[in-house]
């Protein structure tokens, strides 16, 4: 009789060929970012599948998110229930060629406490016959496909493995992971999560919550690794000592609390102007420097969208206790502005509740909050476009025009007139006055941004992070706002604030979405396009997003050539 363990093994590799369950997991992937909670990790048809740690034999499907996990075993589930005939003729025409008494029972798709509680579970079972020709006592797990999540609680741990990595000093390189068998290069990798989770305490400031998010999470794993590659070639390559990290989301340690620095006006706006995650303490011979990092990460594809600079209330007063920050509007309009805002928004939410529910909202109740909750995503979209209802209800009328957005760009347009205000929001955006600020010797600041992430077939994708230090982004800025001609360009230091290119705002009949659209340009520069949006409920205030412009981005990496020797890297060759 032949070994079952290895004939269960070959079994289970020729059923993930034959259902080719390595391309359902690519085509679930298929248009997904590598944050989408609906993201798997790829798998490979042989290499991943064999002996489970958990009983018995198939593979395991790790899923970003555990609200995803049914979902992206149902698309597993409808490919092998196709095959399920051929699955079981061919396990039992196989233990009969290797003499293993053995019946095939069935195969099925349910919740197996013994993989997953939380989620379904694709299983087939084999009832094992003795010698005496009894049945074994507990039935053979020959077949099984489960799906472990990264995360089940909200949070990202991003900021605390660069800064582990960093902390340590390691650097890990593609050329050495991705020559590995897909089955031992994932192996690898979370082997390295591992690690920067036993070494967690190594960062300042650190939280638990974030630690507990690490172990795994191979795709956060490549971006980090672009930061902190990137760091520790520099800090390595000139002999930094004494290299310490501290992590400032949870508080400032003391050690550098001088550094986090306090402006009034500027921090009622944006909570921190200093937006540094991780500050590196560490000596250049006798010298000691502070470098901060406001980290931001993207994927790895040439069109990949860059992330959001800022993302704050556009109007909406400053909470007493400091939590929520005042809207750029609210600090920056007049007081009779401000009163046309907030009675723009009421009268524009009454009129929308008096279509949806037919009748004028109590004023002493919670009355947005019950207009929130009974519009659906695409309802909200067409109340705050004007559009026709969505719902089988409300498709019989029109919502009103969006009053609110309306006033809101007119207020917008009015103080953005203003050089000094247009100025002060790009300043917020990119921290251009920070060493300012800050006010100590030897500090340095970066904004910068982890480029990676895994390709289709699993290979891991370090690129060189995204990197601005703050030295150089205020000599750019000075050029363009003095309206200097200088070895980047000649400026006039114009300030224009259009509609972006193609788009329409929300109260404009041809609106597609339920949001405010502007480019800030410096002459005819295009540098950053802002949106103004509800991030979900109403009851909250909108919210202005910043996105680098891609012809700023290649502006800046023009004039980074030409001015090189600037801020942290005078120090860092």
């Amino acid at each position: 009789m032949a070994d079952i363990k290895k004939v269960l093994t070959d079994l289970s590799k020729e059923v993930a060929q034959l259902v080719d369950i390595a391309r359902v997991v690519t085509s679930n992937n298929q248009g997904l970012t590598q944050e989408d909670p609906s993201y798997a990790i790829p798998i490979d048809n042989d290499t991943s599948f064999g002996k489970l740690e958990k009983a018995g034999y198939g593979a395991r499907i790790v899923v970003n998110s555990s609200t995803k996990r049914d979902a992206v075993m149902q698309k597993i589930w409808t490919s092998v229930e196709r095959q399920k005939d051929r699955i079981i003729e061919l396990y039992t025409d196989v233990l009969k060629l290797n003499e293993i008494d053995a019946e095939v029972l069935d195969l099925t798709f349910s919740r197996y406490t013994d993989y997953s509680s939380g989620s379904k579970s694709i299983l087939l079972e084999i009832q094992e016959i003795k010698p005496d020709g009894l049945p074994k006592t507990n039935k053979t797990k020959a077949f099984a496909i489960f799906a472990k999540a990264l995360r089940t609680v909200q949070g990202d741990p991003h900021e605390l493995m660069s800064g582990v990595l960093i902390a340590t000093g390691k650097i890990y390189k593609e050329n050495v992971i991705n020559p590995l068998a897909l089955d031992k290069r994932n192996a690898k990798m979370e082997e390295i999560c591992k690690e920067i989770y036993d070494n967690r305490r190594k960062v300042d400031g650190y939280k638990e919550k974030d630690a507990k998010l690490i172990e795994g999470d191979i795709v956060n794993l490549a971006k980090a690794l672009s930061i902190s590659n990137y760091i520790n070639n520099l800090l390595q390559r000139n002999s930094a000592s004494k290299i310490e990290v501290y992590q400032t989301g949870a508080k400032w340690a003391k050690n550098i609390q001088k550094y986090k620095g306090k402006d009034t006006s500027r921090d009622t706006i944006i909570k921190s102007y200093n937006s540094s995650d991780l500050i590196i303490k560490f000596n250049l011979g006798k010298t000691t420097h502070h470098w901060g990092l406001s980290l931001k990460k993207k994927g790895y594809k040439p069109k990949e969208a860059d992330p959001t600079l800022l993302n704050k209330p556009i109007v909406g007063d400053a909470s007493a206790s400091g939590k929520k920050t005042a809207g750029f509007l609210i600090l920056k309009a007049s007081t009779a502005d401000k009163k046309k805002l907030n009675d723009a928004e009421n009268d524009f939410f009454a009129a929308v509740y008096k279509v949806r529910f037919g009748e004028e909202p109590d004023f002493k109740k919670t009355w947005k909050k019950q207009l929130n909750n009974a519009l659906s995503d695409n309802e909200k979209k067409a109340a705050l476009t004007g559009k026709r209802g969505t719902l089988r209800e409300t498709r019989d009328f029109v919502y009103p025009p969006n009053t609110f957005f309306a006033e809101i760009d007119r207020v917008f347009r009015k103080v953005m007139k203003d050089d000094e205000n247009f100025k002060e929001l790009l300043d917020l955006i990119f921290r251009i006055d920070i060493e300012e600020y800050v006010n100590q010797e030897n500090f340095h600041f970066s904004l910068i941004t982890g480029i990676g992430g895994l390709e289709p077939n699993g290979k891991i994708k370090i690129n060189k992070p995204d990197e601005k230090n703050s030295v150089f982004l205020k000599q750019v800025f000075n050029n363009m706002f003095q309206g200097k001609k200088t070895n980047i360009g000649s400026f006039k230091g114009e300030f224009s604030l259009p509609v972006t290119k193609g788009k329409f705002q929300a109260f404009d009949d041809r609106a597609t979405a339920a949001k405010l659209f502007y480019t800030m340009f410096i002459d005819k520069l295009a540098v950053v396009d802002l949106e103004v949006r509800y991030k979900g409920s109403i009851t909250a205030k909108p919210q202005l997003q910043v996105f680098i412009t891609r012809r700023f981005n290649n502006f800046l990496k023009s004039a980074e050539k030409k001015m090189q020797n600037l801020g942290v890297h005078a120090y860092l060759k």
